[in-house]
């Protein structure tokens, strides 16, 4: 599934990521060239923070721990990018 040159699992994660878009308000997905962000700088903080950390554990589940990727929390966001 997480084969770095491909970019399959940056589909599989921006259609998970759009889900949590469509039922929060003030979130949007940035897809960029080898990562992808789910931004909840403008939803309201403590709802962001709740389901970014339900979107990180749902990440984790699905990618495992051997993926050659990073989960990054950042201020309002969270990244997944190749390690």
């Amino acid at each position: 599934m997480f084969e770095l040159g491909s970019r399959g699992w940056l589909k599989i994660l921006k259609r998970i990521m759009d889900q949590y878009c469509d039922n929060i308000d003030g979130t949007v997905v940035e897809e960029r060239s080898s990562t992808i962000v789910w931004n909840y700088k403008n939803a309201e903080e403590e709802h962001g923070k709740m389901f970014a950390k339900e979107l990180y554990l749902q990440i984790k589940g699905l990618v495992g721990t051997q993926a050659p990727i990073e989960i990054v929390q950042g201020n309002g966001y969270l990244e997944v990018r190749p390690i």
